[in-house]
């Protein structure tokens, strides 16, 4: 894959994420804007973009490599933080956020940059793709995730399970699926709405990512040790892993499935986990940091890596 195509992309993310950091340091909007749109982004637009992408006619083909997906994202995602566990204490990251270090340098933010940039690259095959990649991560992060950080504190887990998977993304999948399935008659109007409504996720999910971190300082976040370590194994490490085990495996020609689960795994820390380390008692500040450090190396490494499929 050409990295300017793929740079381009990111480019145009980078260019609206830097309006939402000028935006954030200008103090344009107030202190709760972030939290509002990312509520807009997770509850309305991103539900909206995912059913968009499965109002498709039946292709049992991709359904397939949905499934494929859904199974190399638990792979990928509880592997990694089972051996980002495990090598915590050999790397001296501080015992007491070894729990949400584990999460933050396993998962990714597939919601704010995943989706956008899925459906920039590959289109919305590829974003139907994506949500399956993502609905692993849903189940990992809100399960052994929620333990690991619990972990780090003297917390306990007073959340649901059943809550919070039925999140709005993971519902508008099954919701997206039904229509996909049944290849039930949608009402051009409503569709048309739908996709409306979806095309705002990549300007939102990039000015959210612009007015986060335009609250920190780079000379403060370099300092960060153990952020600077997780950035690199979630950016460079966990990517080039996968890419080479896909190396070893008879895919399907033309497939993206590759393209589309490597590309997940490019994007930054996840979103998520700085409001799960809050939460559960985990460190906050370093969630920031390493959220901070992804979002910036990411803009490098991504198309840096995608040339390699």
């Amino acid at each position: 894959m050409s990295f300017i195509t793929v740079f381009s992309h990111v480019f145009v993310l980078f260019v609206i994420m830097i309006t939402g950091f000028v935006a954030g340091k200008a103090k344009f909007f107030s202190s709760a804007a972030s939290k509002d749109f990312s509520a807009l982004l997770l509850k309305i637009a991103t539900p909206a973009l995912i059913i968009s992408s499965m109002l498709r006619e039946f292709d049992g083909e991709l359904l397939t490599d949905a499934l494929l997906c859904l199974l190399i994202g638990l792979s990928t995602f509880g592997g990694g933080m089972l051996i980002n566990y495990a090598i915590a204490r050999p790397l001296r990251i501080k015992q007491s956020h070894r729990g949400i270090w584990s999460v933050a340098t396993s998962f990714t933010n597939t919601g704010f940059m995943g989706f956008p940039m899925a459906l920039a690259v590959f289109g919305e095959k590829g974003l139907f793709l994506a949500a399956f990649i993502n609905l692993a991560q849903t189940i990992l992060i809100f399960s052994c995730g929620v333990r690991l950080t619990i972990s780090d504190s003297d917390r306990e887990n007073k959340e649901s399970p059943l809550k919070t998977m039925l999140s709005p993304v993971n519902i508008s999948l099954i919701i997206g699926l039904v229509l996909f399935l049944t290849q039930a008659d949608v009402p051009t109007a409503a569709e048309d709405a739908v996709r409306t409504v979806a095309a705002t996720v990549t300007p939102v999910s990039m000015i959210i990512v612009g007015l986060d971190i335009s609250k920190y300082r780079l000379s403060e976040v370099i300092k960060d040790r153990d952020a600077c370590i997780s950035a690199i194994i979630n950016t460079v490490f966990i990517p080039l892993m996968l890419l080479g085990i896909f190396r070893l495996i008879p895919f399907r020609e033309g497939s993206i499935v590759p393209g589309v689960s490597v590309l997940i795994m490019t994007m930054p820390a996840p979103s998520v986990s700085q409001a799960i380390a809050e939460q559960y008692g985990g460190d906050s500040a370093f969630t920031s940091h390493t959220i901070f450090l992804t979002s910036l190396l990411c803009l490098v490494t991504c198309p840096a890596i995608m040339t390699l499929i």
